[in-house]
């Protein structure tokens, strides 16, 4: 009976810890995700200007001439713009797990 006991409290205790190690992983992510929520409707805003409030991309890709996609990316969370000569056209994609 002892021994029930003993997994029970290590099978709960195991649980508590993944969902705090979870929790915590992800901060970053969502962090970033709500710098991009406050900015609101992102098109027609320029580069510069999302990049002045939640930091530099992590990735910069060449569409064509005047069209670029920049991504930010943390744990848990993803969002790609794509810019044409500088003004955010929109998101072009969104992950958040």
């Amino acid at each position: 009976m002892a021994g029930m006991g003993t997994f029970v409290i290590t099978l709960f205790g195991g649980l508590i810890l993944y969902a705090i190690i979870g929790w915590v992983v992800k901060e970053p992510g969502r962090q970033l995700q709500q710098k991009f929520i406050k900015l609101g409707d992102l098109r027609g805003m320029h580069k510069d200007e999302i990049v002045q409030k939640v930091g530099p991309p992590q990735s910069i890709s060449a569409v064509d001439e005047s069209t670029i996609l920049l991504q930010w990316m943390a744990t848990g969370y993803l969002i790609a713009l794509i810019f044409n000569e500088d003004i955010c056209q929109g998101v072009n994609q969104e992950i958040a797990t």
